[in-house]
C-alpha cells in the first residue's frame, strides 16, 4: 500500500500493524492537526461529499467525536468518523482494551461521560441493510460488479450513483447478503 501511495503522494506514515490506535497517533504527530478524519481502506465507495458536510458539522458544533454511524442509516462502507486531536491523544495515553487499540475510536466514543460525541446523519433515507464494505470474497465480488457496472468515472461516482445501480439491478443485493458484521471486540 506505501508503494502504491508514494506514487501520488511523496509524504505518508508507517506504523504498527495490531496497534492501530498508536499508528494514528504516530500519523497526528508527524503531520499535526486539530481534527482527524478516520475512512478506512475497507470502504472503496466512500463519498467525499458526505464527509465535507461533516467536516462543516463537526466545526460548527465541536463535538470530541462525530461518525456517520451512530444513527445507521447509510450503506456500510460509507464509514466516517471525524475527531479531535486533543481526544486522540487522551485514547492513546489511557487505553489499554484490545479492540480500543485496534479500532482506534471505540475509547473515544464508549466515554461519553469524557467526550462530546455527536452523530452526524447525511440523509433522511435509510440504507444501513446495505453491504458495501470489504471483508470477505462476496464483498468483493459485489464491489467489483458494482465498479464494472458504473455509468460515471470512479473518480466522480458519489452514493446517488452506487444506489441507481442497486435500482437497476436489485440481484445485486444477494451477492453479500449472507454476510454478517462481525461484532467490535471480534
Amino acid at each position: 500500500l506505501a508503494d502504491h501511495v508514494a506514487r501520488f503522494c511523496p509524504t505518508f506514515f508507517r506504523g504498527s500493524e495490531a496497534d492501530v490506535l498508536a499508528r494514528y497517533a504516530g500519523a497526528s504527530a508527524a503531520f499535526p492537526s486539530d481534527r482527524i478524519v478516520r475512512i478506512t481502506s475497507d470502504c472503496p465507495f466512500f463519498d467525499p461529499d458526505i464527509l465535507a458536510r461533516m467536516l462543516v458539522a463537526f466545526d460548527q458544533q465541536q463535538p470530541d467525536y462525530m461518525t456517520n454511524t451512530w444513527h445507521p442509516h447509510l450503506p456500510r462502507g460509507l464509514d466516517a468518523e471525524v475527531f479531535t486531536s486533543a481526544a486522540l491523544t487522551t485514547a492513546t495515553q489511557e487505553a489499554t482494551a484490545p479492540h480500543h487499540r485496534e479500532h482506534v475510536t471505540p475509547f473515544i466514543y464508549q466515554n461519553t461521560d469524557r467526550f462530546r460525541v455527536l452523530g452526524f446523519q447525511a440523509n433522511d433515507e435509510n440504507h444501513a441493510a446495505l453491504r458495501w464494505t470489504l471483508d470477505t470474497p462476496e464483498d468483493w465480488t459485489l464491489i467489483e460488479t458494482m465498479f464494472d457496472l458504473l455509468q460515471v468515472p470512479f473518480q466522480q461516482a458519489r452514493l446517488a450513483d452506487f444506489l441507481n445501480l442497486y435500482s437497476d439491478r436489485p440481484d445485486l443485493r444477494d451477492i453479500n447478503a449472507a454476510i454478517t458484521q462481525k461484532k467490535l471486540e471480534d
